[in-house]
């Protein structure tokens, strides 16, 4: 259990919001409890047991918020149970409860979205109003329906408040504000949730790394604010050419980072070499020569973020190291050993302007046979059977 709980502390990186829930979750537990021994104590079991129920709702919110962020309907459904516990409690006890509902409705805003809340905290007010509204006196409604639907307004008021800020402070640590796209950090998180997901469903993703060839010449001849207009239009005109289920970060300086999902090594070159011969084409990047050079590896079973981006860094190194604007791939066989996998195109044979359909998709072919050939040969050296090259 020690261990569970010293994992989840130092690996789980936890949103504000679920701070919150944990911390309201907690403090509620500590008063519900010793109310539910009391009542058992003087025997009053009806509110005892309806106490316990709601502590164990709580409990519930609490474990599954440590667990994981996913709990929409699982939140919904234990702040209806809780509101219709002390809608009980109202119910036999009288009118000297409904100043549970002051505290009922602000866990509400803690747990739920703005807009879920003040939906349950509607119908609340309104069912408070039918149990109450054969004992009330006019002096009485004018006191506590005003401030329970204040309490209300103002909760919703400072949800969306607090939606809102939390969404631009999301943006200000998770994205990089020259060039639009996430940043290092989210990178960085970004990954460990593919290496968590590889392990159970061993769907395969790649990892591709960009760097702009000579961008320091760029800076050097036009200027640091042509050179920031560079990785700009850069990052954006990647952005358009990826999927949806991919993801490309800045992870510094003219670097960038792809991650593919769904991604096999032998049909990743054709994806990057498209990525490549884009902005080589790409008229505000082409009038500053601007050329990228990719690395690309598949992730493995026994990788960790270190290893993987590793491998990848190497294939981008000798992508570089023979003549650049080129992509190069990374695969690793059993041993250990990483063999590197280039296209038999030479670096400096020109791409057609999409003139022609036929040479395109011949260029194409040429590409793909040359990284399925080398991809033959490594999965030879692991005595594979061919059948299994996909």
């Amino acid at each position: 259990m020690l261990k569970f709980l010293n994992n989840n502390i130092h690996t789980k990186k936890r949103s504000l919001r679920d701070q919150l829930i944990l911390f309201a979750c907690g403090i509620s537990c500590v008063f519900m409890f010793p109310f539910s021994i009391y009542r058992l104590l003087i025997e009053d079991y009806s509110i005892a047991a309806i106490d316990f129920l709601i502590g164990v709702g709580l409990v519930t919110i609490f474990i599954q918020t440590w667990r994981s962020s996913e709990l929409k309907y699982l939140n919904t459904i234990a702040v209806t149970s809780f509101m219709m516990g002390v809608l009980w409690v109202m119910q036999t006890r009288g009118l000297s409860m409904i100043f549970w509902a002051f505290p009922t409705m602000g866990f509400t805003y803690f747990v739920l979205r703005s807009r879920e809340a003040i939906l349950l905290n509607t119908l609340f007010i309104l069912v408070i109003t039918y149990i109450f509204f054969a004992v009330l006196t006019k002096n009485q409604a004018l006191s506590i329906y005003p401030s329970l639907i204040l309490a209300c307004l103002f909760g919703y008021g400072f949800s969306l408040c607090s939606e809102s800020q939390n969404k631009k402070q999301l943006k200000l640590v998770s994205e990089d504000t020259l060039t639009e796209v996430k940043n290092r950090r989210s990178f960085d998180d970004k990954i460990e949730e593919v290496l968590e997901q590889n392990k159970r469903t061993a769907m395969p993703v790649c990892l591709l790394l960009l760097d702009l060839d000579f961008f320091k010449k760029i800076n050097d001849n036009y200027g640091h604010k042509q050179g920031d207009k560079v990785l700009f239009d850069f990052a954006q005109r990647v952005k358009l050419m990826i999927r949806n289920t991919d993801y490309i970060y800045r992870f510094g300086g003219e670097e960038f980072v792809i991650i593919a999902t769904n991604l096999k090594l032998e049909n990743a070159f054709s994806f990057a070499d498209s990525i490549r011969e884009t902005v080589e084409l790409t008229p505000s990047l082409a009038k500053y020569n601007v050329t990228v050079s990719i690395g690309v590896s598949e992730i493995n079973k026994a990788d960790d973020a270190d290893s993987w981006f590793r491998r990848t860094d190497l294939a981008l190194y000798e992508a570089k190291s023979q003549g650049r604007n080129r992509v190069c791939l990374a695969a690793q066989n059993e041993s250990g050993d990483v063999h590197f996998i280039q296209s038999n195109l030479n670096k400096d044979v020109k791409y057609p302007s999409r003139k022609s359909a036929d040479a395109e998709c011949n260029i194409n072919k040429e590409q793909q046979m040359s990284v399925h050939n080398n991809l033959e040969k490594i999965k030879k050296e692991k005595n594979l059977d061919n059948s299994t090259i996909s």
